[in-house]
């Protein structure tokens, strides 16, 4: 766990310079409150927040990375891990919707979930978490529990 709590480096996947954007508002805390790592954002154009760059592509990046956010549809999380994976990044915390909380028990996404991260992608730890966000209070606050290949 101590990995997860003291990254080196974060891409935050989902980035937008919308100002409703959940990893918006995870950047913008992690640069006020002066996180000494690499903060980079991965979302669907170029662009930038508060002088981060949000980049289209992991391999856009140059800058160290070994913790991936995931804050994007249910169906894209598989092929980002695997992205990750390919990249480097064996650590990721995973902050959607769309797993078994919808589907029950006809949830093939989450098995097909798991069997990435203990079959395909050795190594890969996902911390896979619920968030609610107050913007007014600065605050996200994670409920979840961890995934962690044996």
């Amino acid at each position: 766990m101590e990995k997860f709590f003291n990254p080196k480096g974060i891409a935050i996947f989902g980035a937008s310079p919308s100002p409703k954007n959940l990893a918006r508002i995870i950047i913008q805390n992690l640069t006020a409150n002066h996180y000494r790592g690499t903060v980079v954002g991965i979302g669907s154009r170029d662009d930038t927040i508060q002088g981060i760059p949000i980049y289209k592509t992991i391999s856009g990046i140059k800058e160290f990375i070994d913790l991936a956010v995931i804050i994007t549809p249910a169906p894209t999380v598989i092929p980002i891990l695997k992205e990750c994976h390919q990249s480097g990044i064996n650590r990721a915390i995973i902050m959607t919707a769309g797993f078994k909380e919808y589907q029950g028990i006809k949830d093939s996404l989450s098995t097909e979930l798991m069997k990435v991260c203990h079959d395909k992608v050795s190594g890969l730890s996902a911390l896979i978490v619920r968030a609610l966000s107050i913007p007014a209070w600065d605050f996200v606050f994670l409920l979840g529990s961890c995934r962690r290949k044996s």
